[in-house]
This record gives C-alpha cells, sequence and structure tokens, in this order.
C-alpha cells in the first residue's frame, strides 16, 4: 500500500533519500527501487549504507537507477571498525566499498565517504582526509548526539582541549590545492576541528 501510494508522487521529487537502519537490508527498500527503476530510472536516489552489504540485489538496483552513494566507515583500523561495528568485518567493508567506487566513477555519480567522530574513532580524523582524497573521494562529518556514552560533545571541557591539541599538533594532512576536492575534504576536518569542538568547549 505505502508503494503504490507513493507511485504518484515520484516524477514530481527532484531527489529520493533512502536512509537507514541499513536500507540494503530491507526488502521494502528494493522494492522501492525496482518500481523508481520502472518509472523514473533518472531520478536521483542517494542510498546511505554502512558499506556491509553488496550482493546480486544491490547490484540489479545500481545498474537500474540513477544511485549515488554516502557510504559510513565507522574506522580505518580493522581491529577498532569490527569492535564497533559488530559482526562486520573490515576486509568485507573495504571490497564493497571499492565495487562502490568503480560504479559511481563508471556512471559518472557521487560517492561520500560519511564518517562519525566519536570517543573511540576521533584520533583517526586527520587520516580520513589522508585516505579520501589518495582516492579522490569527498569525505563529510557527521554530529553524533546520542548515545552520549559514545558521543564527543558531552566530554568535559579539558577533555575536549586536549583532543582539539592533539588533532592540532597532528601530522600536516597533504593534499593538491588544486584539486577542489581535496580542499573540501581537508575544510571539512578543519571545520570539526576549528569550529565544532571549540563551540562543545564553549
Amino acid at each position: 500500500s505505502f508503494l503504490d501510494q507513493l507511485e504518484e508522487f515520484l516524477p514530481h521529487l527532484d531527489e529520493l533519500r533512502i536512509n537507514g537502519g541499513e536500507p540494503l537490508m530491507q526488502p521494502l527498500a528494493f522494492a522501492l527501487l525496482d518500481r523508481v527503476g520502472a518509472l523514473t530510472p533518472d531520478l536521483k536516489v542517494t542510498i546511505a549504507t554502512n558499506g556491509t552489504v553488496f550482493n546480486s540485489k544491490v547490484e540489479r538496483a545500481l545498474a537500474g537507477c540513477n544511485v549515488h552513494l554516502n557510504v559510513s566507515i565507522d574506522s580505518l583500523e580493522p581491529d577498532r571498525y569490527e569492535a564497533i561495528r559488530v559482526h562486520a568485518r573490515h576486509d568485507v567493508l573495504m571490497r564493497n566499498v571499492d565495487r562502490f567506487v568503480e560504479y559511481t566513477r563508471r556512471t559518472g555519480r557521487t560517492l561520500c565517504i560519511m564518517v562519525n567522530p566519536m570517543r573511540s574513532n576521533w584520533d583517526e580524523m586527520a587520516a580520513y582526509v589522508r585516505w579520501c582524497n589518495e582516492r579522490d573521494i569527498a569525505l563529510w562529518f557527521n554530529t553524533i548526539r546520542y548515545p552520549e556514552s559514545v558521543a564527543l560533545h558531552s566530554l568535559p571541557a579539558a577533555e575536549l582541549r586536549d583532543i582539539r591539541s592533539s588533532l592540532l599538533e597532528a601530522e600536516p594532512i597533504e593534499s593538491d590545492d588544486q584539486h577542489w576536492l581535496h580542499r573540501r575534504n581537508l575544510a571539512v576536518f578543519e571545520r570539526f576541528r576549528d569550529v565544532q569542538l571549540p563551540a562543545w568547549i564553549d
């Protein structure tokens, strides 16, 4: 019934965003993508995924729709990633990310790596910039507010000052200043370090 009701809206949309949970594990999301592919295949569809799933259903959706991707990566370090994303495997994630990169480059669509700066991974934020710039991939930092036990904003100001000091003293991020995407990714990091953290400290 939901899909039937949605059909009349599809031709009028500029963009359809499918967020989670994990959309690529939801039968309803694939049923929706099947309809989009049949009715409005040029409609921009942006899917937020944790990157743990890449199967024949995903391949069919990518082939049939104008899919753009936001892929969440909890950590670049395998042990830390698997501690955060319980039951997931870092090697599978990276293999899937490579497939998503290949798809977006072949089709001219967009891919953005989404990062959740938390108490367990804040020290990797500069590494994300380097990792994305090496691959010419866009980067974005989300703001995690809940649960407060993993969020940064609820830490004492002294601890937040230490975090910011560590990020200021970290190895400089080398990037191609002529590459707009590299400049943008560096700006994402600097906004987190020089705007977001001071705001929480205050």
